[in-house]
Order: C-alpha cells, then sequence, then structure tokens
C-alpha cells in the first residue's frame, strides 16, 4: 500500500512539473535536415530546444559501396559540445566556425549501407543549431614527438641465425594516443620477422618493418601504458640492432576545405522567432542538465 501511494505522488508530481513547461509542437519545421554527400549521408534532428541548451542526434549513413574506416564528421558551425556531453563520437576540435567530431573504438568502421548515430547535449547563443554542410573524412596518421614516450629495445637471446627481443614503449602523456603505429630501421645486416606478439606486421623488409595495433584489440595506447611488441625472426649478424623508432597515432583533423559561403560564422540568420524559443517536447529537469547550465 505503501508503495502504491509513492507512485501515484510520483506520477501527481510528474504531471504538475510537466504542465509547467511551456511547450509548442513546432513540428519538423527547421529541427530537421538531411545533407547527402558523396558516398554518405547525414541526418540531423533537433530533439529538446530550450533557453541555451538542446539535445540532438546525428544520423551517418555509409551510402557508398565500400567500408568507410575511422571516420571523422566535420560540422560547419561551433555545436556548443564538451566531452561529457556527446554520445557516439568524442570532440577533436571546435572553434566558431566548426566542429570536428571523431570515431570511437567501437563504431570506427561504416559498412556499405550501414550507419552510426550521434547524440549531443550542447548549448547555443539563442540560434535554433541545425547545421546544414557536413564533410565526411578519415583519420589521419601523425608522427607522435619523441617526448612523448619513451622506448626500450630488448635482445633475450640468439641462436643459430635466429632471435627472439622485444620493443617497449610507454606513454608518458596525459592522453589516449589511437591507432598507433611503430616503425623502425633494422641495422646490422638486416633481419626477418618472422613471428610478432600484441601487434599486426603492416610493411617488412630486411632492413626495416612497420607495426600495427590489432583492430578492434589495443588500438588504444593509454597514459603509462607499456606497449610491449614481441618478435622473433632470423638475423644476418650478431650485431643487429633496432633504430629509429618512430611512434605514429591516428588523430581526427579539422576539415581545412571549407569555403567561406560554406561556414556558418554569422548564425543571426537562423535566429528562431519569438514564439520559437521554447521547448520542443520535455525540457530537462535542473538537476538533469549539465553542471554550469541555465535551468
Amino acid at each position: 500500500m505503501k508503495r502504491l501511494k509513492k507512485y501515484v505522488a510520483f506520477a501527481v508530481v510528474f504531471l504538475l512539473v510537466f504542465a509547467l513547461l511551456p511547450s509548442v509542437a513546432l513540428g519538423n519545421q527547421g529541427t530537421e535536415f538531411t545533407f547527402e554527400g558523396e558516398g554518405f549521408s547525414v541526418e540531423f534532428r533537433l530533439n529538446s530546444f530550450w533557453d541555451t541548451g538542446y539535445n540532438a542526434e546525428i544520423r551517418i549513413t555509409n551510402t557508398g559501396s565500400e567500408g568507410i574506416y575511422e571516420w571523422v564528421l566535420n560540422i560547419n558551425r561551433d555545436m556548443g559540445l564538451s566531452e561529457n556531453w556527446l554520445n557516439g563520437g568524442r570532440v577533436a576540435h571546435q572553434d566558431a566556425s566548426q566542429t570536428t567530431i571523431g570515431a570511437l573504438d567501437w563504431n570506427s568502421y561504416i559498412p556499405a549501407g550501414g550507419s552510426v548515430s550521434l547524440w549531443l547535449y550542447g548549448t547555443h547563443d539563442g540560434d535554433k543549431p541545425v547545421p546544414t554542410d557536413y564533410r565526411l573524412t578519415s583519420k589521419e596518421l601523425r608522427e607522435v614527438p619523441a617526448e612523448d614516450f619513451t622506448v626500450t629495445v630488448n635482445r633475450y637471446s640468439q641462436w643459430a641465425d635466429r632471435f627472439n627481443g622485444s620493443i617497449s614503449l610507454i606513454n608518458t602523456t596525459d592522453r589516449v594516443m589511437k591507432g598507433w603505429q611503430v616503425s623502425f630501421d633494422i641495422t646490422g645486416g638486416g633481419a626477418e620477422l618472422t613471428d610478432v606478439w600484441n601487434a599486426e606486421v603492416l610493411q617488412e623488409d630486411t632492413s626495416s618493418a612497420t607495426l600495427k595495433h590489432r583492430p578492434r584489440s589495443n588500438q588504444s595506447f593509454h597514459p603509462d601504458m607499456n606497449l610491449h611488441l614481441g618478435m622473433m625472426g632470423t638475423r644476418a649478424q650478431e650485431d643487429f640492432d633496432f633504430e629509429n623508432i618512430t611512434l605514429w597515432e591516428k588523430v581526427a583533423l579539422p576539415y581545412d576545405g571549407w569555403s567561406d559561403s560554406n561556414l556558418d560564422n554569422d548564425p543571426e540568420d537562423d535566429q528562431p522567432e519569438d514564439n520559437e524559443n521554447v521547448y520542443i517536447g520535455f525540457r530537462p529537469l535542473p538537476e538533469l542538465l549539465p553542471q554550469g547550465w541555465d535551468s
């Protein structure tokens, strides 16, 4: 009986709160937009819009015939996002004219005909945040500065023309390095790798090699993590060595090909009318808003 009273009390409070929330049905006018790009499409839906915040969904669909790897979505306006209020992606760049969102480990591949969805909570300055131009690119490989990691080469044993060794790297930064690769030269007559642990061989000859993370396995190189790459192989001479060891990472870079007409630098044109500055559906209660947001 007490439990039933609690449910009834909760329902009454909910109805009272809902009745006090101003709401106007705006339909789809100015709240949805579909962009058709080359090999992809982006659907944007503005679900909620209130004084200084909004809630929206973005769906990216691969309309091409081949899969898209490690996608990066560039949007032609500042979406007012924070890392903690974006689900399905990571904010890689944001300024007054564009927002760059990178894929996460689990949704970085979009097969032909497939799609991924992003859920956004952001802030705005009064205009409805409905972007109209998008670019879909892929993460790019960038060399990691030498001061951002340490490296140790171990040669455990040698017999006949065989060897057993490893390369160990430690991430000395406070950020996660995604999609890592390690390249190095093989000196002293060269060597050939026959077995590798914790990595895949991307490129190899007797004088150099490049190793990469395993797909959907260990592509994240975390701070203070020891990335241990074990290997066995054949060598030409006993004094062979691994030198010029370089670490690379995949990063989501902002798109630099926008023209002035593509960038939404003057959002005043999208300013809603007075009767549109209301809530579409439910307005989140103050305790559900990000810290610092007006209630």
